[in-house]
C-alpha cells in the first residue's frame, strides 16, 4: 500500500470481534467502487483478529495496525487518521457492514459536501428489523441543529473530507466521553463547515445485539452531559435554550430506561417545550408512557406493602 493514492480511506477500529470484523471486511470486497484502502486499527485484541485481517490481504488493500488497549474507539480511529492516504475518510465500526454500492453512491456526492452520511438498516441476531437508524437533513447553522435535535450521524455512515478532518483534529481521547466521541467530532466539524450532506437511503447495516446494548446508562448520562457542557458556550439565547431542552430529552429517555420514572417525567415536562416538532411529539409520547409506568409501579408497590402488612 506504500505510496498508493486512493480516494477513500476506510478506518475500522476493532477489539476482540474477529468474526464480526470478518463480515465487515467481506462487505468491502463487494464494493462496486474499488478506489479505497482499508486501515484496521486493533485496540489490543486477544483473539484471532490479526489472522482474520490476513485472510483478506490478497483481496483487499488492507493495512493492519495494532496498538495497546485503550478501552474505546477514539485512539484506534486516530491511529487510522494519521495513516490515511485517501482524499476522503470513511468510518466503519467492526460489527457493521455496507451494501455494495455504498462507496459508489457516496463518491457521486463528494463534490458538493465536506461530510456525508446516510441511513442504515438495523439487523439483530433475529434478522432484519423493521426500524432503521435514520439520519435527517441538517439545517444551517448545523452546529445549533446538532445540539438542539440530537446526533443524527451514525459513525458507520459517515464520510468526511480529509482536509476537514485535519482541521477538526483528532477524536477526543478523554475517557469522560467514551462512546460519544463521534458526536463531539461532528459538533467540532460543524463549527468549521456547514457542507453536511444527507443521503436519505440505507447504504449499510447497523448491528444490534447484547454486546452493544449493554450500555451503562448512568455513565452514558454523564458522557452526554460532558459533551453538552463542552459545546454549550458556543450558543447564545434561544439556540442555547433549545440545546438544553434536547439534552434533558436525551437524559429523560435514559432515566426512563433505568426505571427512574419521577426523574424522567420531570425532564420530559421540560422537553415538551422543544421547538422541533419531532422531539416535542416524542416527549409527549414518552411523558404519557412514563407516567403510566410510574403509576403501575406505584400501585404494585402499594399492593406489596399492604400484603406484607398482613403477614
Amino acid at each position: 500500500m506504500a505510496g498508493r493514492k486512493v480516494f477513500f480511506s476506510i478506518i475500522i477500529p476493532t477489539y476482540n470481534r474477529a468474526e464480526k470484523l470478518n463480515r465487515a471486511l467481506a462487505s468491502l470486497k463487494k464494493q462496486t467502487c474499488r478506489d479505497f484502502e482499508v486501515i484496521v486499527c486493533d485496540d489490543g485484541s486477544t483473539d484471532h483478529t490479526e489472522a482474520v485481517v490476513e485472510r483478506f490481504s490478497e483481496s483487499l488493500p488492507v493495512l493492519y495496525v495494532r496498538g495497546e488497549n485503550f478501552g474505546g474507539p477514539a485512539r484506534p480511529r486516530n491511529n487510522g487518521l494519521r495513516l490515511a492516504k485517501g482524499e476522503w475518510i470513511c468510518f466503519l465500526d467492526d460489527d457493521d457492514w455496507w451494501y455494495p454500492q455504498k462507496l459508489e453512491i457516496a463518491r457521486k456526492a463528494t463534490d458538493n459536501a465536506d461530510l456525508i452520511y446516510h441511513d442504515l438498516d438495523i439487523h439483530t441476531p433475529r434478522g432484519k428489523s423493521l426500524r432503521k437508524e435514520k439520519g435527517r437533513r441538517l439545517v444551517p447553522p448545523i452546529f445549533a441543529d446538532l445540539m438542539a435535535r440530537e446526533n443524527c450521524i451514525k459513525n458507520s455512515s459517515a464520510c468526511i473530507r480529509k482536509t476537514l478532518a485535519m482541521q477538526v483534529g483528532s477524536f477526543n481521547e478523554d475517557k469522560r466521553i467514551v462512546g460519544v466521541e463521534d458526536y463531539d467530532f461532528w459538533l467540532r466539524a460543524s463549527r468549521v463547515t456547514c457542507k453536511f450532506l444527507y443521503i436519505p437511503k440505507s447504504l449499510g447495516i447497523y448491528w444490534k445485539d447484547k454486546e452493544n446494548l449493554s450500555v451503562d446508562l448512568a455513565k452514558y448520562i454523564d458522557r452526554i452531559n460532558e459533551v453538552y457542557n463542552r459545546h454549550l458556550n458556543f450558543l447564545r439565547g434561544e439556540e442555547k435554550e433549545m440545546a438544553l431542552i434536547c439534552r434533558d430529552y436525551i437524559i429523560g429517555k435514559m432515566k426512563a430506561n433505568m426505571s427512574l420514572y419521577p426523574e424522567a417525567l420531570s425532564l420530559f415536562r421540560v422537553s415538551v417545550k422543544a421547538k422541533d416538532l419531532q422531539i416535542k411529539i416524542k416527549s409527549v409520547y414518552l411523558f404519557i408512557i412514563t407516567y403510566l409506568k410510574c403509576s403501575i409501579y406505584a400501585i404494585r408497590k402499594l399492593c406489596k406493602e399492604r400484603n406484607e402488612g398482613y403477614v
